[in-house]
Order: C-alpha cells, then sequence, then structure tokens
C-alpha cells in the first residue's frame, strides 16, 4: 500500500508539472512525507496535506485542485476518462480529414489544422462550405488546390490573429494514453481562456485580479533567474597579491592561504519608459508590475510614463488592479516619444552608462517618429542595450515604418500577452 502510495503521488507530480505547475524535488518529497501522516481514503484530509506542500501560490490552486479532481478517481471514472479521450482523437482526426481537395489532403500546417478543430462548428461549416464548393465548382482543376490552400490558411489565419489561438491540447502531453486522458480532462475543464496566453488588452476586470496575482508569481521566477546570473563568480581568477599578504601576517608572514580575485558582475540599472496612451494603458499596468517584482534583484530601477510628455513613477505607489495609471497629470492623448525622450535626456542624461538597459513599452505608434530614431541612437550609443516591448503582433510589424526606423537601434520582443513579456524579459 505505501509503494502504491508513492506511485500515485509521484505520478501526480508528473502531471502537475505536464499542466504547467512549477513542482521541484524538495516539494516532492515534502508531499510524500505529508502523505504518510493522513489517510488516502479520506480526501479532503489527502488533498489538503498534498495542497499545503505543492501549491505555492494562489495562481496555482484552481489547475491544481484540476488535476487533484482528476487523477484521484475510482478505476471506472479512469476508464470513462480515457475512453473519452480516444473519442477526441477520433473526432479530430474526422475533422482534419474534411480539408480535402478531389480527396486529396490539403497541404496545411499542424497549427493550421489545430486551428481549424479549435474553432467554433459555425465558423469551421464556413470553411468546409467553402471547400465542398470549391470541389464540385465548374471547370475545377489541380491549379484551384493552391488557390484554396492559400485561402484556407489567410481564413486560419485571421480566425488567429481576431480570437487568439485555442489549443486542442494546451498541455505538453506524456505518450500515455492514461497519463493524456487526464490532462486532457483538466485542459477540457478549465476556462476557455488562459490567461497566460491572453492578450493583456483583452483581460476583463474580472479577470485582472487573478491576472495580477500571475504576474506577481512570474515576477519571483523571474527574479531568481535574473538573481542567479548577476551572483559573483565563483570560477578562481588571478591571485590578488595584496589581500594574499594581508592574510599572511596571522601566520608570522608566511603565504599559507591564497586570495583569488573574483570577478564582479555587475547588475544592471534599468530604466522603462511605459506608453500611457489609451491602447497601451493596460499593457503598461502589467508590465509595471512585473518590473515591480523584479525591483528586489535589479535596484537600480527608474519608471517613466510618457505621452507627450514624461512622467516619474514611484513604484511604492503603484497598484495594478486600479485605474489610477491611465490618469496621470500632466500627460496628454497623444503619443509623442520624441518630446519625452528629450524631456529624459535633459534631467537624466548623466545616468545613462554601458550597465543601463532601457526598456521602452509601446506599440510604435507615435508622431516625429524620425526624429524619435535619432535620440534611440543616441541612448542606445551611451547605454548597454534598448529593448523594445511591442505589443503589436509581429506579423504586423512591417506595415509600420516606425518599426523599420526604431529596429537599428533596438532589440525589439512582441509582448501581447504575459507568457511572451516574461519571455521578452529574460534577455535582462
Amino acid at each position: 500500500m505505501e509503494k502504491y502510495l508513492e506511485n500515485s503521488i509521484v505520478t501526480f507530480v508528473q502531471i502537475l508539472r505536464r499542466a504547467g505547475m512549477f513542482v521541484g524535488t524538495s516539494e516532492l518529497l515534502d508531499a510524500l512525507n505529508a502523505a504518510k501522516y493522513v489517510n488516502m481514503a479520506q480526501k479532503d484530509e489527502f488533498f489538503l496535506a498534498l495542497s499545503s506542500v505543492l501549491v505555492k501560490s494562489p495562481v496555482d490552486l484552481p489547475l491544481f485542485t484540476a488535476v487533484f479532481q482528476s487523477y484521484f478517481v475510482p478505476q471506472g471514472d479512469r476508464d470513462a476518462q480515457v475512453d473519452g479521450y480516444r473519442e477526441q482523437l477520433e473526432e479530430i482526426e474526422e475533422l482534419k480529414d474534411e480539408l480535402v481537395f478531389k480527396d486529396e489532403p490539403l497541404d496545411l500546417s499542424e497549427e493550421d489544422l489545430d486551428t481549424y478543430v479549435a474553432m467554433p462548428e459555425a465558423e469551421r461549416d464556413k470553411i468546409r462550405q467553402f471547400v465542398e464548393m470549391t470541389n464540385v465548382g465548374y471547370n475545377v482543376t489541380e491549379r484551384h488546390k493552391e488557390w484554396l490552400e492559400r485561402s484556407i490558411r489567410g481564413a486560419l489565419d485571421f480566425y488567429r490573429s481576431n480570437w487568439g489561438q485555442m489549443n486542442i491540447m494546451p498541455m505538453e502531453t506524456t505518450g500515455d494514453e492514461e497519463l493524456d486522458s487526464i490532462l486532457y480532462e483538466v485542459a477540457k475543464n478549465q476556462d476557455a481562456k488562459d490567461l497566460m496566453l491572453k492578450d493583456m488588452k483583452d483581460i476583463s476586470g474580472a479577470e485582472v485580479r487573478e491576472a495580477v496575482l500571475l504576474v506577481r508569481h512570474l515576477a519571483r521566477r523571474l527574479a531568481t533567474r535574473i538573481g542567479r546570473r548577476y551572483k559573483r563568480s565563483t570560477k578562481k581568477e588571478a591571485v590578488d597579491v595584496r589581500r594574499s599578504l594581508r592574510k599572511s601576517l596571522r601566520y608570522g608572514g608566511v603565504l599559507l592561504e591564497l586570495i583569488h580575485k573574483k570577478k564582479r558582475i555587475q547588475k544592471p540599472s534599468i530604466i522603462l519608459f511605459a506608453d500611457n496612451s489609451g491602447s497601451m494603458i493596460k499593457y503598461s499596468r502589467f508590465v509595471i508590475q512585473l518590473m515591480l517584482g523584479l525591483s528586489e534583484v535589479l535596484p537600480r530601477m527608474r519608471c517613466f510614463a510618457f505621452s507627450d510628455h514624461l512622467a516619474k513613477l514611484d513604484l511604492r505607489d503603484f497598484n495594478a488592479e486600479t485605474e489610477e495609471f491611465g490618469k496621470i497629470d500632466g500627460l496628454g492623448e497623444t503619443t509623442n516619444l520624441h518630446t519625452s525622450l528629450l524631456e529624459f535626456l535633459e534631467k537624466y542624461d548623466k545616468i545613462l552608462n554601458k550597465r543601463t538597459v532601457v526598456l521602452i513599452l509601446s506599440d510604435t505608434k507615435t508622431l516625429e517618429y524620425d526624429a524619435t530614431a535619432e535620440k534611440l541612437r543616441y541612448i542606445a550609443a551611451k547605454s548597454k542595450e534598448i529593448i523594445w516591448l511591442n505589443p503589436m503582433d509581429k506579423e504586423d510589424w512591417k506595415r509600420y515604418p516606425m518599426v523599420e526606423a526604431f529596429l537599428p537601434h533596438v532589440s525589439m520582443y512582441e509582448s501581447s500577452s504575459i507568457e511572451k513579456l516574461a519571455q521578452a524579459l529574460k534577455h535582462i
């Protein structure tokens, strides 16, 4: 019985990891130890014992609960899970088989096929009818196949851009049918939205608190990663003669102990410019919340909001759950990054150096973008790097001359979702 319990908990933790929770070896050992003191048959008691050691954040509790309820079930329920998963896989393959031209499958990517399967039935039916009409059309030849493929790709890409990609299996599968059936049930029962992947501008008021908790959780993990990177190097360097001689005095001047120089790794100083225009306010709230979480490992941080002018922000007074960020005195409704950078350089030019990382959060839609590019060139030459967080879809960047003007001077990353934002900030 004890061996069965241990194996069950190990498998449970494996599923949690696949579902997206961070569970380390120490947490697993804590769970195995906690389980010894409770009765597995008492489900509520067992749930509390495991959650107390495995759930490190309120954000993780809903996912933990969903996995727990799907995993610890009677064998009859497990068989039903597997049967439901098999039926879903068969249905997915049948849907994919609908996209054919003259009985030959259309040349579509896996992403396109997954998008088609994930679409609402009404949207799928429009594409299905279009394919059927093309197949039975008058004087349809083989050359129409390529045209049909382009049309379908365009429709699926439009759906992804406007409604977001809803994955069939948003969690990484294991190859084990039983475990994958549990992951599928968890994914199916979750809300259709995924705050990690959802465009931040589409996060509703009811979701803001949950999103803020998620951002804080990510900030802690990102801070740990950055903190490790900027620790002193443990690699031994050249002997520090002066310190070694001083140390030898306690041994009567005999060099019994050598002191080596260690490379001092300087943490960067961060300057954040957050766009305060109407279309950018939601993005700015979440970015500043994330930077607030990083301020412990990156203490030399200054934050500014800008539109047509510049305003210095005090992170200690910031709250992403309020509407206050969009109501900063002195900032207008138009966006002119050039004017804002001029004001910054007049007051803070001297703080720029080769340890300064400049972060700019904006969709690049600014007046005087040529003049802005010149200011960016100047700042890039004086600082370590300019990282531009752009919430626009990367596919749309080529439509805006501002992006082309700025790219020679900045490293630009798509940052529309919390997930993409976290990936971009790993480059600090």
